[in-house]
């Protein structure tokens, strides 16, 4: 029984043994960019109550919770489509080895984290408790953009010309005289921009020197991920 036209055929395919084992890296990879995609979704859940508080605020109350939540939940839809979607791309117009993009992506990432950590500490050291107060605060509020103060139990949030030291969980929250919500959400905005801009910076350069060293280009897998990519 000839089968040498069905292992021709499975060659031209891309199934090939020799063709998986070339695109074990990039599957593996796609498989835990594919956590790291629905990671970063729910990140985009748990801040999308903030943006929509943001929004508020610029624009005015716009959407009734039903409207909001649905919203939210494209929002992450959205989100996660996207990161899916960015391999294959790459792999459509072949820009990028694995290196190449690895060593840019993780350099972006470890950049927002430094930044994100020195944001956070000094928010916590220079603004809260100094600048305002939450009696029921748990720290790492710059993690949690507008859950600085809130106005409870028919009590509004409290100007200070300082913020006392010994205010109890019985007290309500208070914020120095000649600040605001917006100006801290102004400030918070400020940060953030600042981090992604400078994370993008550094991996942007790393992605111009890694070009110049490894040649800039490199085809994308042959096989299965190729066909996917077309």
């Amino acid at each position: 029984m000839d089968t040498t036209g069905g292992a021709n055929y499975f060659s031209t395919m891309g199934l090939s043994p020799h063709r998986w084992k070339k695109n074990a890296t990039w599957i593996a990879g796609y498989a835990l960019w594919v956590v790291l995609a629905l990671c970063l979704g729910g990140v985009v859940l748990y801040y999308s109550n903030s943006l929509l508080l943001l929004l508020s605020k610029l624009i005015g109350n716009f959407l009734n919770f039903y409207d909001a939540q649905i919203l939210r939940i494209t929002l992450v839809f959205v989100t996660i489509v996207l990161l899916l979607w960015l391999p294959v791309w790459i792999l459509k117009w072949g820009r990028f080895g694995p290196t190449r993009l690895i060593t840019t992506i993780a350099t972006f990432a470890a950049c927002l984290f430094i930044c994100v950590w020195f944001c956070t500490w000094g928010w916590d050291n220079y603004l809260n408790g100094k600048v305002y107060y939450c009696t029921d605060a748990v720290g790492l509020d710059f993690l949690r953009p507008g859950d600085w103060v809130h106005a409870f139990g028919g009590r509004p949030v409290v100007v200070f010309d300082a913020i006392p030291g010994n205010l109890s969980m019985s007290d309500p929250d208070g914020i120095k005289r000649g600040w605001s919500v917006d100006k801290l959400w102004l400030l918070w905005l400020a940060l953030a921009g600042s981090s992604v801009a400078l994370s993008g910076g550094v991996a942007f350069l790393v992605w111009r020197r890694a070009g110049r060293v490894g040649g800039g280009n490199c085809k994308p897998p042959e096989g299965p991920m190729k066909t996917l990519a077309h």
